[in-house]
């Protein structure tokens, strides 16, 4: 698995922001990137993923 470039940054700079909350720390990081990696085709994250897996950890901490 890759992240294509935008999306390694996207995630990025969400992960070192103060919007996001690493409530398990790496466990929660890496089950992020476990998801990622399932809806990647032909094993390369899309920066659209990110911003989906984005969105779905801000509504587990009510972010919206």
């Amino acid at each position: 698995m890759t992240f294509s470039k935008e999306a390694r940054q996207r995630l990025l700079e969400f992960g070192l922001s103060p919007s996001a909350m690493w409530t398990g720390n790496f466990r929660d990081l890496n089950a992020a990137v476990i998801r990622m990696s399932t809806l990647a085709h032909g094993g390369r994250i899309s920066v659209e993923i990110v911003e989906e897996e984005i969105q779905r950890l801000n509504k587990i901490v009510g972010k919206s």
